[in-house]
């Protein structure tokens, strides 16, 4: 049998099924001040840590959500509350539901569509169109790293570059592909 859709799913490799279940052994409310909530507190904040390694981030930063849509929705609806009435959003026609359907309808709702950047025939972000969006009332800008679908790896470090020149813009990236598979972002400042 082939299988070609790991990027939605694929078989775990055996440390992570290893430390799966090693994880749900244990049990307790990780808040609670018992040995068996303490005990989980450890556990969580040792993976908050491992993470956190990873990406270079403070393990402050880390966030544990139910998944990936979760995590999109908060950090897109949260950027949509923090903006004020008149600002703007950029995203791509390829993004995942999860970013594309509140960037479009939060926009919409603000009686600003959002604009979205044009894509190559290879399935990347048009960098010389998404220079020509940029203008001081955009707010957000939001690219994945990789394409669930194609696999399609956006330039991101230009992309942040070229946004944080041109905007004070807030950068979202759904990294949800491309986490663990290839190197994460990094040698980009501020990043």
């Amino acid at each position: 049998m082939i299988y070609l859709d790991n990027a939605a799913t694929m078989c775990p490799i055996p440390e992570a099924v290893e430390t799966f279940l090693e994880s749900v052994k244990m049990f307790g409310n990780p808040s609670s001040m018992h040995s068996f909530g303490y005990n989980c507190r450890l556990e969580i904040e040792k993976h908050r840590k491992t993470i956190s390694k990873l990406i270079s981030c403070d393990s402050s930063e880390i966030y544990f959500t139910s998944g990936g849509t979760e995590s999109n929705n908060i950090a897109i609806l949260g950027a949509l509350s923090a903006m004020n009435k008149h600002s703007k959003i950029i995203t791509s026609p390829t993004e995942h539901p999860s970013v594309l359907e509140p960037s479009l309808r939060g926009a919409e709702r603000r009686g600003n569509p959002a604009s979205l950047v044009n894509i190559l025939p290879n399935g990347t972000i048009d960098l010389n169109h998404l220079e020509s969006l940029l203008t001081a009332d955009i707010a957000l800008v939001s690219i994945m790293h990789v394409n669930n679908e194609t696999g399609s790896i956006n330039p991101i470090d230009e992309a942040y570059k070229m946004v944080k020149n041109k905007s004070n813009a807030i950068f979202h990236v759904d990294n949800v592909q491309g986490f663990g598979k290839i190197n994460h972002i990094k040698n980009v400042t501020g990043w």
